[in-house]
């Protein structure tokens, strides 16, 4: 009997892990909500990814709720030294929601089954495009008061790095 109940409540478990929503909240300070919402909408329709191809990217706007439904397909294929090319996909459906005014404030739903550590990478994927994405916005144009606590949060570092001045010379 002790084996019957733990072969028909681990896969429920596992499903419930596995299969709920993950939601995830980030606060834009120093930034108007028009602002957030219009980089929520420009990182949700051009989404940038360093190892991805993005193979369909459906989106759904709601302007007057300050909605996005979005559904992404990716690919990529790995290569390794000795092995066969390692074909990859994954494909994300999530929801994100402007909720806050003052300051504004973003909402993101995973809808797909995955882990939420996953789900997690992505959301922070996401706001990290829309804060890069904010930080194009001139300086005049946002409130400058919290602009330092903003990066800090995100853990962006402003300051230009140190580069290494190289001279050229043709030949003699």
């Amino acid at each position: 009997m002790k084996c019957y109940i733990f072969r028909v409540l681990m896969p429920v478990i596992v499903l419930l892990v596995a299969g709920g929503c993950t939601s995830i909240e980030r606060t834009f300070d120093g930034y108007r909500s028009d602002q957030v919402w219009t980089a929520m909408v420009a990182a949700a329709e051009t989404p940038a990814y360093a190892d991805w191809t993005v193979a369909a990217n459906d989106v759904w706007v709601d302007e007057s709720a300050q909605r996005i439904e979005i559904y992404r397909h990716l690919r990529r294929v790995l290569y390794r030294p000795g092995a066969d090319p390692h074909r990859e996909t994954q494909t994300w459906r999530f929801e994100v929601r402007l909720r806050g005014r003052n300051p504004p404030t973003a909402n993101f739903i995973s809808r797909g089954i995955g882990l939420p550590t996953d789900a997690q990478d992505e959301a922070n994927r996401f706001f990290l495009e829309v804060h890069e994405l904010l930080l194009g916005i001139p300086a005049e144009a946002r409130r400058q008061d919290a602009d330092d606590a903003l990066l800090d949060s995100f853990g962006v570092d402003e300051r230009p790095q140190a580069t290494e001045e190289v001279e050229f010379r043709g030949p003699d």
